[in-house]
């Protein structure tokens, strides 16, 4: 299976297929990101969609979490009929109420679909990153050897580490003033909890209550790369997360310039 596996536009062409009981007067109206993603979806499903219905098809544009605030908003009187957002962040639709159960018995092309684009009963997978962790875990394990440490994370995820790095980072932890409370408390923070584990033969690693109770590990969990270590999220959080982020890195990076870091 390769890096990136598409099911190009195969979601909403499934939907899009279906019959609709609207009349041709009443448009379609897809919410989706602005500039390439919305003039692809326009040129290569609306316009044809249009030509063959005679439906016309409008959309709103803007960012992922924008999006989400309008639907919540307007969840009395929805303006939308689909959707385009990422995975975990359709979660938050679905967690809100803001998404019907789809109704597969009205998606004649829905037998097309690969299994792993079924993200739940209520929304569809447009396309997928194949993640290294989910499908190579020799790869993944042939870079991971030795002890690990899982700690607590700031933003209420969780911190792995090998071994030697975490010891390293309670060092430098370690050289400061122990009658400043500050790094007191940082250190009882990042040691208090913490377990040395190694992965199984099958690429895991079990966590104890105390740590998945900490970061909310329930169901979904987001695996990420963050320098020396990789950082486990549940993944609703690292949705919210990332949208707030990625709404403000232009800010962050542009301030962080201003000062000489970058």
């Amino acid at each position: 299976m390769g890096w990136r596996t598409l099911t190009a536009w195969l979601a909403l062409l499934l939907i899009l297929a279906a019959p609709l009981p609207s009349p041709a007067a009443d448009p379609l109206v897809v919410s989706v990101w602005g500039g390439n993603w919305k003039d692809t979806v326009e040129r290569i499903i609306a316009k044809p969609f249009t030509a063959r219905t005679g439906i016309p098809v409008e959309f709103e544009v803007g960012g992922t979490l924008d999006r989400l605030a309008k639907a919540r908003v307007s969840k009395a009187a929805p303006l939308v009929d689909v959707t385009f957002t990422t995975t975990h962040v359709g979660r938050l639709y679905i967690s809100d109420g803001l998404f019907e159960k789809l109704d597969m018995a009205r998606l004649p092309n829905v037998k097309e679909l690969a299994r792993e684009a079924i993200r739940s009963d209520y929304h569809l997978g447009v396309w997928a990153y194949v993640v290294l962790v989910g499908f190579e875990p020799p790869v993944l394990r042939a870079g991971i050897t030795g002890s690990l440490v899982v700690a607590k994370g700031l933003g209420d995820c969780l911190y792995v580490y090998a071994a030697d790095e975490y010891r390293a980072f309670i060092e430098r932890l370690m050289a400061q003033d122990d009658f400043d409370p500050r790094f007191r408390q940082v250190r009882r923070f990042f040691t208090s909890g913490a377990i040395e584990t190694e992965l199984d033969s099958a690429g895991r690693i079990t966590l104890p209550p105390v740590l998945r109770d900490y970061a909310g590990l329930v169901r979904e969990v987001a695996v990420i790369g963050n320098g020396n270590r990789i950082e486990l999220w549940d993944a609703t959080k690292w949705a919210e997360y990332n949208g707030q982020t990625t709404e403000r890195i232009e800010d962050v990076t542009k301030e962080l310039a201003e000062l000489g870091i970058l």
